[in-house]
């Protein structure tokens, strides 16, 4: 003993006080008065001894003088020791085991523990502090410091504050259990508000079931933290808050934090969290305290680390939980229970005294901190986490009749949940899970009201969401991209209520045949689109479509419950391959059709021969009623053409041959053609367009402007050599692609070509005029569609050209010639086994005009125009009979604005690099149209586009000259052209010779 210290120290040291009456405490600590604060009665227990009673411990207790109570303080200091409260012997029930911090509101106790060390308090902890306005973390008012080690309770004793003293007639004071306080929203008086507080530093909080068939208390019990919250504090530091919990025998039951005894941070930086742990060690015997039972969080938690559930379950808002002063043993207590686990509440109401016969609800609170959530520890090791949020408690009243407006009341969730458990949603507010990161391996059990996602991973990895074990349930997807919903979606396997899904969002959500969907309650699709994909059922659900929604259905056959379409603004797309091939909906209940039907064919590739029908696309066991008020298909051979069997309760497809005739060349093939090949199918279609779609004058146009192109484009006072006489010659090889456009065809060319020309300087060589003549021949091959077509043609050109010095730096130069092509054209018709064979001849005219500006530096922008007119005479296909096409004259006009620069720059006096970079729009015709009949139906023609060209795109040239000898020039030009339809590049070779 060192003045008021009391040292229990060393292994073997055992201090048993045999005091075993439970209205007297075996230790009292307290010193009076405050002026005496530095001489605090304090016990050391330390380095391996033992401390133990078998009743109660009260550190802070009161000095009684006569009937004057006053105030006092005491310290106990556990630190790598141990302190048994009750251990081995149960005794009397009231204040047998407790450990008190303070007394009957006089009182200031400070326990601290350390190390590993082991607290056992049978019967709890009670906080009873010091009055309000002291700060208990210090010394003042009642505070629990868990540095270390372990301290144990009974999970129904657990730790209370309020009043659990009393004083008899003779001045002596005596404990109580739990300390009953009425069941009110009234704050007392603030002179009987006594602060309590516990910090978590590092060490943990265990709870064993020693009363297994009472349900267990609450873990922080003190009615008065409804009205004054801030007098009731858990901290946590830079480590966990950490608690075991053993398993109770219904799974409903738990431990409860009281509202308002919120966890917070110790600091403004402290990271801790909350941790429920598998197993401690009593450090005392050496064995493992066993975790796995139930924290219920109805508090407002806030702080800034993880949530740890190794095992059990952690749930968050209570929501059920009531709190009723109950009779046991003949004494009053307060105790947590959820409603649904009393056989008889107005029973338990019963035994309340009169004015106190309002039970309290709570849940409608409860909350976690700031980190993630992690579950489990492996799959062996799993835990769950349930979210019971309330939406009808208002006030601490249950509201029976809650109007619509507040139904969805909603607790959002956007912490991130991990590990290998399973999240349950079993309360009336609204889940908003709003973390995409979730990656915890466990099922989703929506028991009641909804859960609502916008990214499916919020769902986590599990398999299954299981829905409505309590009452009506749903899943509210309002996704932010189009998603394949990868989880089995069904009722409780023990479900009393049916199970919905309701999609808001505007993207595409498809089931899939990987996963059940079995839940019995509506697809209530909002807005977007639902793809039902091949293989995939919703056999128990009723799909209700509102408006301007669409349901697409892949191929083969697809239970539903049932089917109503809104309006005609709904849609429903069918698929069609093949006879055996197509999308069928198959309903349990009733269908009612509306809005459009779409099918999609454009895989169909099956002969029909006359027409044929596609049977039971949709069909209903109860009721097929209304009809689609429209109907289109993307098949230019075929109408898919509903029909209703109301008898049968059925609707079939049936499949006639289009009879739009006049417009399309597919049209009219399926109009002609079956007569004679019934076997035709969509693919020839697309193989027997007219050559090329009407491409061909883009090539010889092609052919022209490349020609033209070779002309020297310089003036008199410029280049090497100024001012005489050249002679000319340029060879190149070319090389062109077409992207296709629908049933319009791509092609690929190889085109070569070679032109001479010859030019002179007048006018004091101001002016350079000139003449060319030029050659091109052309391959080209369809590509990009079923067509194959070959295009040959052979192209003879003259010009003239020239350049006019209008300034010192700026020229201007023109061209202008004529164009003569010869064209022969095959068409193959594979379903004919024919070939369609065209020979005919094209004109173009072409004049083009540039203003260059000649800079010191090498660098010439310029600006100019290019219009050329191509014409090519109608013609008469050969060699396919009926099938031949008569095709009529074809014309195309392009006028192209380009702009630039030029460049050139001297590596030696003999040779020269030289560029250019350009871009150009075509002003007229960006793509050809032609105009044919069969030979079969003359009468008959039909226009089609070429694929489109597109108006803007982009030239670049890199080459070089190198004078041979002062009268010799060799060039090389590489150069490239195009967009993102079309693109060619050219290899040029010229030699010039000047005298």
């Amino acid at each position: 003993m060192d003045s008021n210290v009391l040292r229990i120290h060393g292994q073997g040291t055992h201090l048993n006080i045999l005091q075993d009456d439970y209205l007297k405490p075996a230790l009292s600590l307290g010193i009076y008065p405050r002026s005496a604060k530095d001489k605090i009665p304090t016990i050391e227990v330390s380095d391996g001894a033992v401390l133990e009673t078998h009743s109660y411990i009260d550190v802070g207790s009161i000095e009684a003088v006569g009937e004057v109570h006053r105030e006092s303080y005491g310290k106990l200091v556990v630190n790598n020791a141990y302190v048994l409260i009750d251990w081995l012997y149960d005794g009397e029930f009231m204040g047998k085991g407790m450990l008190a911090i303070g007394n009957y509101g006089e009182g200031e106790g400070l326990v601290e523990v350390s190390g590993n060390s082991f607290v056992y308090a049978n019967k709890g902890v009670k906080f009873y502090g010091a009055p309000a306005g002291t700060i208990p973390s210090v010394l003042n008012g009642g505070g629990l410091v868990l540095n270390g080690g372990v301290l144990m309770s009974d999970m129904y004793r657990s730790i209370t504050a309020g009043n659990f003293g009393g004083v008899d007639k003779y001045g002596d004071f005596s404990m109580g259990d739990q300390g009953y306080t009425a069941i009110n929203q009234t704050a007392p008086d603030a002179s009987r508000i006594y602060p309590a507080h516990m910090v978590f530093n590092g060490g943990a909080l265990a709870f064993k079931n020693a009363t297994p068939d009472i349900q267990p208390a609450l873990l922080f019990n003190g009615f008065y933290t409804l009205a004054v919250p801030e007098h009731y504090s858990i901290t946590v530091g830079n480590n966990d808050a950490k608690l075991v919990l053993a398993p109770t025998s219904v799974d409903s039951k738990a431990v409860v934090q009281f509202p308002h005894a919120a966890i917070t941070p110790e600091q403004a930086d402290s990271s801790g969290g909350l941790t429920l742990e598998k197993q401690e060690t009593n450090y005392y015997t050496g064995e493992q305290i066993q975790g796995g039972g139930t924290l219920v969080l109805t508090a407002d938690n806030r702080y800034k680390g993880d949530t740890r559930v190794e095992v059990g379950t952690l749930e968050i808002g209570g929501e059920g939980y009531m709190s009723l002063a109950l009779y046991l043993d003949n004494k009053l207590l307060n105790r947590s229970y959820r409603v649904e686990d009393l056989a008889s509440l107005q029973d338990e109401i019963a035994k309340l005294p009169q004015e106190e016969q309002t039970p309290y609800y709570f849940g409608e609170n409860g909350d976690i901190g700031e980190g993630d959530v992690y579950l489990g520890l492996d799959q062996a090791n799993r835990a769950t986490l349930k979210i019971s949020r309330s939406r009808n408690i208002v006030n601490g009243d249950i509201q029976e009749n809650v109007p619509d407006d507040i139904h969805y009341k909603e607790y959002v969730l956007d912490n991130g949940i991990h590990g290998y458990g399973d999240l349950y949603q079993s309360g009336s507010a609204l889940l908003k899970l709003m973390n995409s990161a979730n990656d915890f391996i466990g099922d989703v059990f929506i028991e009641k009201s909804a859960i609502y996602i916008e990214d499916i991973n919020a769902l986590g990895r599990g398999e299954n969401v299981m829905m409505g074990k309590k009452e009506n349930a749903q899943l509210i997807l309002n996704l932010q991209q189009d998603t394949t919903l990868n989880h089995h979606i069904k009722d409780d396997d023990s479900a009393q209520g049916k199970g919905s899904l309701l999609k808001q969002d505007n993207h595409i959500l498809t089931f899939s045949k990987d996963y059940q969907y079995t839940y019995s309650g509506d697809t209530d699709v909002q807005a977007g689109e639902i793809v039902l994909a091949k293989g995939a059922n919703i056999p128990n659900s009723a799909i209700k479509m509102a408006s301007a929604t669409v349901l697409r259905a892949e191929t083969g056959a697809h239970a539903i419950g049932a089917l109503s379409l809104a309006d005609k603004t709904n849609q429903v797309n069918i698929v069609a391959n093949s006879f055996n091939d197509y999308s069928q909906l198959h309903a349990q209940g009733a269908v009612t059709l509306n809005g459009q039907l779409m099918v999609d064919a454009s895989a169909w590739n099956t002969p029909v021969a006359g027409n044929g029908k596609l049977p039971n696309v949709i069909t209903s066991q109860q009721q097929l009623s209304g009809q689609f008020s429209s109907y289109q298909d993307n098949s230019a051979l075929f109408d898919f053409v509903p029909e209703y069997d109301y008898a049968n309760k059925a609707m079939h497809l049936v499949i006639n041959h289009a009879a739009n005739c006049a417009n399309t060349s597919a049209g009219m093939l399926g109009c002609y053609i079956p007569t004679n090949y019934p076997n035709i199918t969509p693919t020839d279609v697309e193989a027997s367009v007219p050559l090329l779609t009407g491409s061909g004058n883009s090539i010889l146009n092609n052919d022209v402007s490349r020609l033209a192109l070779y002309t020297p484009r310089i003036p008199c006072t410029s280049g090497f050599n100024q001012g005489k006489h050249n002679v000319w010659v340029e060879t190149s090889g070319n090389w062109d692609h077409q992207r296709e456009k629908d049933i319009s065809t791509g092609y690929r060319g190889h085109h070569n070509d070679v032109a001479i020309g010859t030019d002179t300087c007048v006018e004091q060589q101001q002016l350079r005029l000139g003449v060319m003549a030029g050659y091109a021949y052309s391959d080209v091959h369809s590509v990009g569609t079923p067509a194959i077509h070959n295009f040959d043609s052979d192209l003879f050109q003259l010009g003239i050209y020239g350049d006019k010095v209008l300034r010192e730096k700026v020229d201007m130069d023109f061209q202008t010639g004529y164009a003569k092509a010869y064209i022969d054209g095959k068409r193959y018709l594979p379903f004919a086994n024919l070939t369609a064979k065209a020979n005919y001849q094209g004109d173009v005219f072409y004049a083009g005009l540039g203003f260059n500006y000649r800079a010191d530096n090498g660098l010439s922008p310029f600006i100019r125009a290019d219009y050329a007119l191509i014409s090519s005479k109608g013609y008469h296909e050969t060699g396919a009979g009926a099938y031949n096409f008569i095709v009529k004259p074809q014309y195309r006009q392009s006028l192209i604005f380009q702009t630039g620069v030029n460049i050139d720059k001297a590596v030696t006096e003999k040779f020269i690099v030289n560029g250019q970079v350009g871009l150009g729009i075509e002003a007229l015709d960006e793509k050809n149209y032609i105009t044919a009949a069969f030979e079969a139906t003359p009468d008959r023609y039909f226009t089609m586009p070429s694929a489109e060209r597109g108006r803007l795109f982009a030239n670049a040239k890199l080459g070089f000259d190198y004078h041979i000898e002062n009268n010799v020039t060799f060039s090389v030009d590489y150069r490239v052209k195009g967009n993102q339809s079309y693109y060619e590049n050219s290899l040029m070779a010229n030699l010039k010779v000047t005298f």
